[in-house]
Parts: structure tokens; sequence; C-alpha cells
């Protein structure tokens, strides 16, 4: 049986944190690891256990400590076993605490299925609740590394995360359109038959719009489109990392292929409100996405080929639904080490190509409706520039 050794951690030593960007935040950090036993690479193998804590203390949002744990177990060599916990904080940008100063009070026309039409005019308050709090935020992950060493320079990480968030800053911008469709999810934001004497002050504020010519009388509904604090956001998934490099010659070869693929992002505007699953509709993240690369170094030379994909994700926001189809592109990086090369720490100027979607696929098609205006696809997730090339000279010294 191998001969475990404990050992003993360092002890923990405060570090201030220096925020001269966040002017009335200041804080707290503390850590250490705590190495339990070490098989010295036999069974059970080595065991260690890290905990870190922050406290921060804000002039306007108040004080938060958060606690962070996380335990490895490498029971054999080349592979790994891990898992963490901690708690979050994030106090509202700056550009979060705007309140009316960018607001927008618009009349619109939005599907209704309880109208006669099918549509009816609603008077749709965008921009920022003066109300919004901080951001706080469980996590748990656990994940697994593996190096095996019949395939050396072979390496292989999985990491599943579920993140819990509580008064997570969002919007619902992306769906307003559905709004009334969708009464069981946004009914906290809809107020049915609003008292005329609130939509003449809309109407008659410096930030109202009219585009559709809507007298007050025709609003049916005040949807409230604002950036705020949401009751419960849970998200959930997978980030997956496959690695080779081995060396070729006089040269090396690197081979990654890597994503990530979300399960669920589980948004709730209130306690009682329903579920609303956003993950994979537009607006939102999408389900799947990959990453595969094929590089090389042989002397002063070096280059790549990686392959990206989006997958197809859901356009909710109009009606009825439509599908976006999955993108996928190439991009080439060349590179030269013209001169210097072989004076190491010397001067050296090395010239790069880079090619941002070789082949020039067009992003898939995508009805984008904003207000006042609407385009082909989806500016959140592809672009319309197509083919980019830029040469690029490095000199060091």
């Amino acid at each position: 049986m191998p001969r475990l050794r404990s050992r003993v951690a360092a002890p923990l030593a405060p570090v201030v944190l220096s925020t001269p960007l966040s002017p009335g935040r200041a804080g707290l950090r503390e850590g250490a690891a705590l190495p339990v036993f070490d098989a010295d690479g036999s069974f059970p193998g080595e065991l260690s256990l890290s905990l870190a804590g922050r406290y921060e203390d804000y002039s306007d949002v108040g004080d938060t400590a958060n606690p962070k744990a996380g335990i490895r177990w490498t029971p054999l060599p080349g592979l790994a076993l891990r898992a963490s916990y901690g708690r979050s904080f994030r106090a509202p940008f700056f550009d979060e605490l705007v309140g009316t100063a960018n607001a927008r009070y618009q009349t619109i026309r939005v599907a209704d299925p309880a109208s006669p039409t099918g549509q009816s005019v609603v008077l749709a308050l965008f921009g920022f609740r003066p109300d919004i709090g901080p951001e706080k935020a469980t996590s748990w992950t656990a994940g697994v590394d593996f190096e095996p060493a019949f395939v050396p320079g072979a390496k292989l990480a999985l990491t599943y995360f579920d993140i819990d968030y509580r008064g997570r800053i969002a919007s619902g911008s992306a769906e307003f359109r559905n709004f009334l469709v969708a009464r069981d999810i946004y009914a906290p934001l809809i107020e049915d038959n609003p008292d005329p004497a609130l939509v003449a002050a809309y109407f008659a504020d410096p930030s109202f719009s009219n585009a559709i010519g809507a007298a007050p009388g025709d609003v049916r509904a005040i949807i409230d489109v604002r950036t705020r604090n949401l009751s419960s956001s849970r998200v959930r998934g997978l980030d997956f990392d496959l690695g080779y490099s081995r060396p070729i010659g006089e040269g090396r070869l690197d081979l990654s292929f890597g994503g990530s693929r979300l399960f669920e992002i589980d948004n709730r505007l209130i306690e009682t409100a329903a579920p609303n699953n956003v993950v994979g509709t537009l607006g939102n993240p999408v389900k799947l996405r990959l990453r595969g690369r094929a590089g090389f170094t042989l002397g002063t030379f070096d280059g790549g080929v990686a392959v990206n994909h989006l997958g197809s994700y859901r356009n909710r926001t109009i009606t009825p639904e439509e599908r976006v189809k999955s993108w996928t592109t190439v991009d080439l990086q060349l590179g030269a080490r013209i001169a210097g090369a072989d004076v190491p720490g010397g001067r050296s100027l090395r010239l790069a190509l880079s090619i941002n979607n070789l082949f020039d696929r067009d992003p898939p098609y995508a009805r984008f409706q904003s207000i006042g205006s609407a385009i082909g696809y989806d500016p959140e997730q592809a672009n319309a520039i197509g083919r980019t090339i830029a040469l690029q000279a490095v000199v060091a010294w």
C-alpha cells in the first residue's frame, strides 16, 4: 500500500484590491491551497483543497463577502477530477445606473391573440429602470482533465457548470413584440388598460416618440422592456477542449477542438412567473459553439487553419417563429520570422497574414427587428462584413 504524505499549507496573506477605475469601491481577498495527501504517483494519488474569500465594500450598494472553494483529486498520473463552489457579486455598471437619462417611450404594434385584428397598440418603455441593484450568483462546477500516457501530447478537459443568478441584470427587449402572446411569462411587465393620465404623461415626455401616429386612446397596454433585475436565472452547460501536440521533424503540429454546449438559461421575471428557457433563441446565447484548429511551426514559418461553427437557433421575436440556420466559417493564418530568428533575445521582424471567413460565407438569414429598423441577419451572432484580410508586421527587441 502506498504511503500517504500530508502537507501543511502556508498561512493566508490578505491582498488589498486596488481599483482606481471604480470610485467608491474597496475590498480584501484571501486564499490558500491546502494539500491533503500525496501518494507519489500511486493510487490514491494526490488530493488538494483550495479556499478563497473576497470582501468588497461599495459606497452605493453596500458590502458583500463571497467565498470560493475547490477540490482537485489526481488518482493516477494524467487523470485529475475537480470541482468547485463559489458565490459572486456584481454591482451595476455605471452605464446601467443611468435611470431615465436615456429612456425611450414609443408606441408600437405587437401581436395580440386577444385582439380581433391580431395586433394591438402598446406603449413600450425602453432604457434602464432607476432601481437596478446588484447581481448575485452561486456557481458549481465539476470537471475532468485527462492527459493519457499512451498518447503523448494529447489532453482532454471537460467542465460542467451550473450558475444560479439572483437579481440578474437583463431585459426582455429581444422578445418584446411577443409579450402579449406569452403572457404567462411576461405578465409582470404588462399593464393592461393603463390609466389615461399615465398614458398622457408619457405622451408629453420629451423621450416619447410616436412613429405609428397612435392616439393616447389607442394604447391597449404598457409593456416595460427596460433593463432590470430578474428574480432568478439559471445557466447550465458544458465546456470541452481536446488538444494534441507533437513534434514532427524539425517542426511541431498542434491540433485542437473545443466548444460549449448550453443546456439551459432559465429566466424568471418574478418568483411566481413561468420559467422562460431562452437558450438557443435570438438575442440570447446559442446552444452550441464549436472551434477546431490545426496549426504548425516549421523553422521560421508558422500557420494554422481554424473552423468555427455556430449552431442553429430560433427567432421567437416574430410570429410564427423562424429557424435561423447554423453558420460555419474558416479562418487562415500564416506567419514568417524573416529577421533576427537566429538571435535569441535580439531584434526580430515577423510578418503575419490573417484571413477571416476565408470562403466569404454570408451570415444566415434572420429577421432582426428593432425600433424603427429591420435587417436580414443577427448582428449579435454573425456579421455581414464577409472575408477580411490583414497583414501585420511585428518588430521585437
